[in-house]
């Protein structure tokens, strides 16, 4: 077994409650970076007009679950990384990342291709009416042409996350968002004398965006004990390798994407009420996300702790970090911090109802 580079499995020593903390709150500041981004489509969507609000609100659920699918494979390569880390064997854990890297991008593109083919298919299940199909497919279209781009941020965030660099995923996560911010206004309504390409400037200002988070993952990734090095490769057993990471990736892809694709349903059921319903529930799910995000900020941050300690042997570190997370996630636990999480996430829910223009 090949011994661990310095600080390559640093959760397995240190107060647990500790590695939580650190790597919970950079998670939370990513998860809702990414989340705002939905509030700023819906902003700059709905002075489009009330037909392109509906149909962003139809795709929100459709986006949403196709993304908690792509977060199955973080999980997977997460784990696989993490584990091997903890074991001390860090050339195993290279070929884990890099192979799960790899991986991560050919699921995107089957992904893509797959929400490209079903365009009609899907949305037509989902009660869209005919006249908004055009702007669906408007979006969909160059979005299901760059998903493959999301799928390899998921992959270079699961290295990360591996290896417990929780801030280094963060800040991938904000350049990704950023991106968003600037190139939403721009690309959807226009400005400086461009007219702007309306809903498919949101899809375009998404892959843009993607496209600048994969950068900015290769370089962070490169500072790392498991930097980007495809020629491993070769000494990869792929069979083996795909196993390891679908053997956790797909159940946590699955339970990720129950409550988006419940969303869908709930979605075709609100069209029969009209678009005006749909684009209000629409606006609605995306106030509702940041509620959760400190929960998924925690959900983030547990796999690494759990995976290098498990990969150590040191299960009572492992089922200690377990019993923290459960007690932080809980708003009814003795743990001070649970209810704090969930008053977090109410109060941004409520903090920017004003700025979609609502009132309680």
């Amino acid at each position: 077994m090949n011994a661990p580079a310095p600080h390559a499995a640093k959760l397995v020593s240190g107060s647990i409650p500790r590695h939580l903390v650190q790597q919970t709150l950079p998670a939370v500041i990513g998860v809702a970076a990414i989340m705002s981004i939905g509030i700023v489509d819906a902003y700059f969507i709905g002075q489009l007009g009330s037909d392109a609000l509906a149909a962003i609100s139809f795709i929100f659920p459709v986006a949403v679950a196709s993304t908690s699918l792509g977060v199955g494979v973080m999980v997977g390569i997460n784990s696989v990384v993490a584990r091997a880390l903890g074991e001390g064997d860090t050339a195993k854990a290279a070929r884990r990342a890099n192979f799960g890297i790899v991986f991560a991008a050919l699921c995107g593109v089957v992904m893509g291709l797959t929400l490209w083919l079903a365009i009609d298919t899907i949305f037509t299940a989902m009660n869209a009416p005919a006249r908004l199909m055009p702007l669906i497919r408007a979006y969909m279209t160059p979005y299901a042409a760059g998903f493959p781009l999301s799928l390899l941020i998921m992959g270079f965030n699961g290295v990360l996350r591996g290896q417990g660099e929780a801030r280094l995923t963060s800040t991938v996560s904000i350049t990704y968002a950023a991106a968003n911010w600037v190139l939403n206004p721009l690309l959807i309504t226009g400005g400086f004398g461009f007219a702007g390409f309306g809903i498919a400037g949101s899809a375009y200002a998404t892959v843009i965006g993607w496209g600048i988070g994969v950068l900015t993952a290769m370089m962070l990734l490169r500072a790392t004990s498991l930097p980007l090095n495809l020629a491993l490769l070769r000494t990869c057993n792929l069979v083996e390798q795909a196993r390891a990471i679908i053997r956790v990736g797909l159940p946590a892809a699955f339970s990720n994407a129950i409550n988006p694709l419940g969303l869908a349903v709930l979605t075709a059921l609100v069209a029969l009420e009209g678009d005006a319903a749909v684009a209000g529930f629409g606006a609605a799910g995306r106030l509702q996300s940041f509620v959760i995000v400190p929960l998924l900020g925690l959900s983030g941050a547990i796999g690494g702790i759990v995976g290098q300690n498990w990969g150590a042997g040191r299960f009572d570190r492992a089922r200690e970090a377990a019993l923290w997370t459960a007690a932080t996630a809980s708003p009814r636990s003795p743990c001070p911090a649970g209810a704090a999480w969930w008053a977090a996430g109410l109060g941004a829910a409520a903090a920017l109802m004003p700025v979609l223009g609502w009132r309680p």
